[in-house]
């Protein structure tokens, strides 16, 4: 089955009594179709189907959450490792919901990595991040200072193998990474 457009829109944290609640609206299709909650007090997410005053765009809403719970019965189940057991979940709608979140906090991490390129050097991997704020564009900082401390950071930091220089921009002033 093909994937359906996901995309959240919305996404708001909030402490809970157990832990980290969210809420988020899920756009199917282009459609605002879904309202998912946590209130972060232990237990599933709460989804809340749109409701609209037009009945053709209801009815779109009900198709999309239907292509959407097909969708999820066409995934196969997840394998998770404990130990040294392996168990398999059978995947739903808040395994996608993860999913979802996990694939937006990542494209908001990448894309203030890529504002921070302009006037930063940037070094890290895709969880965790650090950087060297020149607070300027780094085009008018001049090449040998770029050099001493990219050569400083690599030195420093990216030694192990898990970090890198996260510029693409770097080799555009012609500094070697």
């Amino acid at each position: 089955m093909r994937k359906p457009k996901f995309q959240l829109k919305n996404v708001k944290y909030h402490q809970g009594m157990e832990g980290q609640g969210v809420n988020a609206d899920i756009f199917i299709n282009g459609k605002k179709c879904l309202h998912v909650r946590d209130d972060g007090n232990g237990g599933c997410f709460d989804y809340r189907s749109e409701r609209n005053i037009d009945t053709g765009i209801n009815d779109t809403i009900q198709f999309n959450i239907k292509l959407m719970d097909d969708y999820i019965d066409s995934v196969a189940p997840k394998e998770y490792k404990f130990s040294d057991n392996v168990r398999y979940l059978k995947y739903d709608r808040d395994m996608l919901f993860d999913d979802l979140l996990n694939e937006h906090e990542e494209s908001k991490t990448e894309k203030k990595i890529n504002k921070l390129c302009n006037t930063a050097i940037v070094f890290g991997n895709k969880h965790a991040y650090g950087y060297l704020d020149f607070k300027k564009p780094l085009n008018i900082v001049p090449k040998n200072l770029l050099t001493k401390h990219v050569e400083e950071i690599k030195e420093k930091y990216c030694t192990s193998g898990e970090m890198k220089i996260l510029n693409k921009n770097l080799t555009m002033f012609g500094i070697t990474l």
